[in-house]
């Protein structure tokens, strides 16, 4: 029989330490991992929690000539939105089907100016019907023709992400200076990102 010297011990001690410390490594790795992976479901529920949420709505509308529509663009999220961009556009039809993509004008009637809107604020804008004649504005008191608007806005968060906002609506003229207005899922061309 072998008789194992004083320092064989110090061998299976120093086996012992390679082994904790391969299984140190594995579990600090694994650790790491689900760390990630909770990081970034935690950063993805913030920028949904903490984002900026433009929506836009239609305030009044007259019935005069020129026909005009006001409209709000409201910061409904938790953080500040810088606009980029946006328009609106009122568009005379025979139908009440989604007219060809609006024509929107890049001038001052109905274009956006860019900005900073902050949380729970509002900003009005305005768009007037232009280029329509009197037969389409008559159309548009008798119920024969149909008023389309559309408005969208492209507008950065905090973190420089883009989002884009729109709003398609069909007005119905039921009296002297009244309308019905609906809002058509085909009048949506880009959904709200």
């Amino acid at each position: 029989m072998i008789k194992l010297s004083p320092d064989w011990w110090l061998v299976y001690f120093a086996g012992g330490l390679v082994f904790a410390a391969i299984a140190q490594l594995i579990a600090t790795t694994l650790q790491a991992h689900y760390m990630r992976r909770s990081l970034r479901a935690t950063d993805q529920a913030l920028e949904i929690a903490e984002r900026p949420y433009i929506s836009i709505a239609i305030g009044r509308y007259e019935v005069a000539e020129p026909f005009r529509i006001d409209y709000s663009i409201t910061n409904r999220g938790r953080t500040i939105a810088w606009i980029i961009s946006g328009n609106a556009a009122l568009t005379v039809t025979d139908s009440e089907s989604r007219p060809e993509y609006p024509q929107y004008s890049f001038d001052r009637t109905g274009a956006v100016i860019p900005q900073s809107i902050g949380r729970g604020r509002a900003i009005w804008d305005w768009a007037n019907l232009r280029n329509s004649g009197a037969k389409e504005i008559a159309g548009l008191r008798t119920g024969t023709h149909h008023l389309h608007f559309f408005a969208f806005v492209n507008y950065r968060d905090a973190r420089g992400k883009l989002y884009h906002a729109e709003l398609g609506a069909l007005f119905r003229f039921v009296g002297i200076g009244q309308a019905e207005i609906t809002y058509p899922s085909d009048h949506m061309y880009d959904g709200d990102t």
